[in-house]
């Protein structure tokens, strides 16, 4: 039996949302910038279109309020990704699909991959992409904004049960795809670090009173200034580049304290 849609003028009974679920669900549609997926904007404006039309008016006042009074900009350390290819690969994820794809090393050299994707994960401005290589076989984890013409295959895969994405990147995260490996010192107790720096990307341990932190990051300046807002003495032992960061920080800060308006 063909299938009978509604009529032209037929209109939906209002969403049986809470104001607070109003409110998440405009929001979070227009957070997505924040997590480099800015490539969605504009199915976000047509979702959100789709809400006004259906909602009542006494929700609507929750969508305003995001739109009017909420201002929602990506951080410098976010890394824009393609919607495209993170939707093959959560399908593939879904469906157990081995997939290929080129993928762009930290040395820049391209490489051809086949993979067992097992999960997806955003952290510090990233999206990554964890799975079983086949052609290292190995377990590997990639940056997603290095993966290109990522194609989902027919040959199925069994996906480790329990698989702890989180887990596994705490444990492998520090000093994945960076092009620096830092290793400093800082004037800290750990239990304090440990409140101060994020687990998945900074590794820690006690050290001479303080905490020694290894991590890689792409980009010196965020981390530089970030450790220089702890207030705390800190001991670089690499890389050396990051010294030359700090020092040229602190020649933009003589030079704004001392500028004066014309």
């Amino acid at each position: 039996m063909a299938r009978s849609w509604p009529s032209a003028g037929y209109r939906l009974p209002p969403l049986l949302l809470t104001n607070e679920e109003a409110f998440a669900l405009s929001l979070g549609l227009r957070a997505l910038r924040q997590i480099g997926l800015s490539a969605f904007a504009p199915a976000t404006e047509s979702a959100l279109e789709k809400l006004r039309r259906v909602l009542p008016d006494a929700l609507l006042e929750s969508v305003r309020t995001v739109e009017d009074v909420v201002a929602i900009e990506p951080g410098p350390w976010v890394v824009s990704t393609s919607v495209e290819i993170l939707i093959r690969a959560a399908t593939a994820i879904r469906t157990s699909k081995r997939i290929r794809f080129g993928y762009e090393a930290i040395d820049g050299a391209a490489t051809r991959r086949q993979i067992e994707p097992y999960a997806l994960m955003h952290t510090d401005g990233r999206w990554y992409l964890i799975g079983h290589c086949l052609t290292r076989k190995a377990m590997r984890t990639f940056r997603l904004d290095r993966v290109a013409d990522l194609a989902v295959g027919t040959v199925g895969f069994r996906r480790p049960a329990g698989f702890d994405a989180r887990k596994y990147l705490e444990e492998r995260m520090p000093f994945l795809s960076s092009d620096y490996q830092i290793d400093v010192w800082i004037d800290m107790p750990i239990e304090v670090a440990a409140r101060s720096f994020g687990p998945v990307r900074v590794a820690m341990e006690a050290q001479e009173g303080g905490t020694r932190l290894r991590c890689g990051r792409d980009r010196l300046e965020m981390f530089a200034a970030m450790l220089l807002s702890m207030g705390r003495r800190v001991v670089v032992h690499s890389p050396p580049e990051l010294r030359d960061t700090f020092r040229e920080l602190a020649r933009r800060a003589v030079a704004a304290a001392d500028a004066e308006m014309e």
